[in-house]
């Protein structure tokens, strides 16, 4: 781990599936490829770019100071409470049962040590401030545009899911508008969610509007609801799927997104009616409700 970055496909069995889980949990997610052609082009590619393996080696070993994964003492003095629990409960002559152990707090991170691989010069508007407008498609002032492909209006070609080329606390504000259902729930949200409040400035906001999963299934069973709105329904649980990246992944819910926000690190997390921001499906409503979970989370 500390000289060459892991390059893993991803995969269904145990080794994929274990490497995927520690890159993603170091902050190395951008390491997993899709197949094994990719696999191949993504090798010799950094064979053939010693800048770009040397900037990867420096990020990983400046995660190993700052990721969950390899904070040793945490994890033994998290075991040590798991084994005094168990003592405790022996001598009070209690049965064996499953016990829960409160979580301990990590190390602080080491905010001085860059973990971007090639951090950007962020665009600041009027004000000095740096915010990104995730896969966005109304351009305004002050807003930078990020897409993972470049495209009309995309201002920084980057991929949401990583911000790879933005360095830790160099950002003001993520807006982020039917986007992170979109990933897998397994691995790749909390991974995304992380990595926008690596690059979040101590203080700064992630706003983030996702389909209200449970809002929607309520109405999908709603016997009264004609069919072709339930359709609608449908379509808005599972994405219009008009292309490959418009396929809804995950079902969201105030208490299942306030989860992942927590484990990616955000202090707090609150549900809005609306950001006021953008014209987009955060406003999106149907019989009369908004259909939209807008969550404002500050790092």
């Amino acid at each position: 781990w500390a000289g060459v970055p892991l390059l893993a496909v991803r995969g269904r069995r145990f080794a994929s599936r274990i490497s995927n889980t520690m890159l993603t949990h170091i902050g190395m997610a951008d390491m997993i490829v899709a197949d094994v052609d990719s696999y191949l082009a993504r090798a010799v590619h950094l064979a053939d770019h010693p800048d770009e393996l040397a900037a990867l080696r420096r990020r990983l070993a400046a995660n190993r100071e700052q990721m969950p994964l390899f904070d040793v003492q945490r994890f033994a003095r998290q075991l040590e409470s798991a084994y005094e629990a168990v003592w405790a409960r022996y001598c009070r002559g209690e049965a064996p049962a499953t016990l829960n152990i409160p979580a301990l707090p990590g190390r602080p991170p080491a905010r001085s040590t860059p973990v971007s691989a090639a951090p950007a010069t962020p665009q600041k508007d009027r004000s000095g401030l740096v915010q990104l407008h995730v896969e966005g498609g109304e351009a305004k002032e002050g807003w930078m545009i990020i897409g993972a492909r470049p495209g009309p209006g995309v201002d920084r070609v980057s991929d949401p899911r990583h911000l790879a080329e933005f360095a830790q606390d160099s950002v003001d504000a993520i807006y982020a508008s039917w986007f992170y259902q979109r990933l897998s729930h397994r691995e790749e949200l909390l991974a995304a969610l992380a990595s926008a409040w690596r690059v979040l400035k101590p203080g700064g906001t992630l706003r983030l509007a996702v389909p209200d999963f449970q809002l929607l299934s309520a109405l999908m069973g709603d016997a009264a609801l004609p069919a072709a709105e339930r359709f609608t329904v449908m379509a808005l649980i599972f994405g219009d799927q008009t292309g490959p990246d418009r396929l809804n992944r995950a079902g969201l819910t105030v208490e299942f997104l306030g989860a992942f926000l927590k484990r990616a690190g955000f202090r707090t997390a609150r549900r809005v009616r609306s950001f006021g921001l953008f014209n987009d499906r955060s406003n999106a409503a149907l019989q009369g409700r908004a259909v939209s979970l807008n969550i404002e989370a500050v790092k």
